[in-house]
């Protein structure tokens, strides 16, 4: 099963290149992760090229880390053959058990399907979503890809959805996250695609509760990137808190009472308004196992 609260989690080293590309954005919200990380976790920082690590790092399992190929539309192959290349260095001690993986002798070369880590959330029952963006982007049928999922990360019911016009990345952590095996934090249905969601859902999986969020994106451009400041669905959890995005928005206190209200761990909140006008925010910088 994939894990979905983990122990020990990943962070990107800040360095020069970083701190240029992300204009001194980094740092300060790389700190308060780590600072706020440790009091309850293992924190590994790895030397990275790039700090979306969500979406290029290995997916791990219970039993082993499984990569898939980063090979996202929004930018240069090259570039993200490189950036997953370097992330890859750094689990060559994993253990491979998946029988998909038995013809890859060169661990850790990623398994030839285009899956970015930010578009898969599951549960501990089985139960998997994403956009419909992987299917397209590998030219495979719905059947296959979830006989795929249940093999690689043990997902039985694989649930696909849309995602709004004109949207290069697709992420289904910008749209909703589970916080239990029951319930389903989501933005709330202020579009015909969240909508749709939402009635996908609903009759997909009726013993999941939906807890709606209130989520006022901004919808500003950034070097072409789309901001997704007041997107709150993108926190991080783990087995012991959860790390929630802030904006410095009238919506910052209401979404943390309504999380806190539905989780026993403390919520704690992260400020991400300065690195979400680049497309990311706190589930994206992080990863673990």
């Amino acid at each position: 099963m994939l894990i979905t609260e983990p122990n020990t989690i990943l962070l990107a080293k800040p360095n020069k290149k970083i701190e240029k590309i992300y204009e001194g954005c980094y740092s300060d919200i790389f700190q308060r992760l780590k600072n706020t990380l440790e009091k309850y976790h293992e924190v590994h920082i790895l030397d990275l090229p790039d700090i979306w690590i969500r979406d290029f790092a290995p997916f791990f399992t219970d039993k082993n880390a499984i990569p898939l190929l980063y090979k996202p539309p929004y930018q240069s192959f090259s570039k993200s053959e490189q950036i997953q290349s370097e992330c890859l260095k750094h689990f060559h001690d994993f253990p491979i058990q998946s029988e998909c993986l038995k013809h890859f002798h060169d661990f850790p070369i990623p398994l030839p399907i285009r899956f970015d880590g930010g578009n898969l959330i599951a549960n501990r029952q089985g139960i998997g979503i994403a956009t419909k963006k992987p299917l397209e982007l590998n030219n495979i049928s719905q059947k296959e890809m979830n006989l795929l999922m249940a093999e690689l990360f043990g997902i039985q019911q694989m649930i696909w959805l849309p995602y709004e016009t004109g949207d290069t990345i697709a992420h289904i952590d910008g749209m909703m996250q589970f916080l239990d095996d029951t319930t389903l934090i989501i933005n709330e249905p202020n579009s015909k695609e969240l909508k749709k969601c939402h009635q996908i859902l609903q009759q997909a999986c009726p013993h999941i509760k939906l807890v709606d969020i209130p989520c006022k994106p901004t919808y500003e451009k950034y070097y072409g990137w789309e901001s997704v400041k007041g997107v709150y669905v993108n926190f991080l959890q783990t087995s012991k808190i959860i790390l929630l995005p802030i904006y410095d928005m009238p919506t910052d206190e209401e979404v943390l009472n309504i999380i806190q209200n539905h989780t026993h761990k403390p919520v704690i909140p992260i400020n991400a308004r300065k690195i979400s006008k680049f497309g990311g925010s706190i589930h994206c910088l992080t990863n673990g196992y």
